[in-house]
């Protein structure tokens, strides 16, 4: 495998992630000093385009994914070209409408907006840059290439979860994973393994030594599920607290975004046990 191919080929999945992620973010500041915000999922709710340019990035990184795991990722080029030239096609006029309301309210295009623009054409570069890969090139065993997705699945997935609310506290409030992580550094410390368990994983993945990335990913689920086993146990001990105390709390409750960070964080490490059980009972 050539050095160029070794490492292109992760564009198209990365591409698809950040556009995927990037609704999750503010796309639109309202207000004249941006006292309010507008994500790009939010705004999909009700604007058509913006829901295909969201299913559009789902499909691109399901399947980049699928075929960059069967060691294939020429074979979905024509495909992720069609979805990026739908998704670039959507956003366009949603752009041209963003600029029309601009001119009647105040309002600015906020950083989700270009950093979906971005993944889409990031995307669309890895399909012209990604060639023919020879799995006799790769050193990696039959039973790494069968098991490890589960690992990419699992951290990708808890990765994404971090821009999902985690905790609401009533009247439409939210705060992600993210927003906690910005003065929690304990959150971050979890966040931070996260993105280890996707950046150790897919670089060995394309070294074709995957067996040296189990140590530090199996280290970095511990301390991602050690972390938010803290934060679960935190939010009842200040729940518990506050009602001792008599006052009261409206609608205080954890979300989706933590436990499909937790489930990311398990299913990744079934991964990794599941492949050295598989290894030792081969040999």
């Amino acid at each position: 495998m050539n050095r160029i191919n070794r490492y292109t080929q992760f564009m198209m999945p990365l591409g698809g992630l950040i556009v995927a992620t990037s609704f999750f973010l503010p796309w639109l500041q309202i207000g004249v000093q941006g006292e309010e915000t507008a994500s790009g999922f939010g705004l999909a709710q009700n604007r058509v385009l913006l829901a295909i340019a969201f299913i559009s990035s789902l499909i691109i990184t399901c399947v980049s994914l699928y075929t960059l795991i069967v060691r294939k990722p020429w074979k979905a080029s024509v495909l992720i070209l069609v979805g990026t030239g739908i998704g670039l096609a959507m956003l366009l006029p949603e752009y041209l409408n963003f600029m029309e309301m601009a001119r009647k309210v105040h309002l600015a295009i906020d950083f989700g907006f270009w950093s979906a623009a971005a993944g889409f054409v990031i995307t669309t570069i890895g399909t012209f840059l990604t060639g023919t890969i020879s799995e006799e090139q790769s050193n990696v065993s039959v039973e790494e290439e069968q098991l490890w997705p589960i690992v990419h699945i699992g951290g990708f997935f808890a990765l994404i979860c971090f821009f999902i609310p985690w905790d609401g506290i009533g009247d439409g409030i939210d705060f992600s994973g993210i927003d906690l992580a910005k003065w929690n550094p304990l959150i971050t410390i979890a966040l931070i393994s996260s993105v280890v368990i996707v950046g150790v994983s897919l670089y060995m993945f394309a070294q074709g030594t995957l067996w040296k990335a189990r140590v530090p990913v199996f280290v970095s689920i511990g301390i991602g599920i050690g972390v938010l086993l803290s934060h679960y146990i935190n939010y009842f001990n200040t729940l518990n607290s506050v009602q001792e105390i008599g006052i009261g709390i409206t609608a205080n409750t954890l979300e989706f975004g933590l436990w499909g960070t937790v489930l990311g964080f398990v299913v990744a490490a079934v991964g990794v046990f599941l492949i050295q059980t598989k290894i030792q009972t081969s040999r």
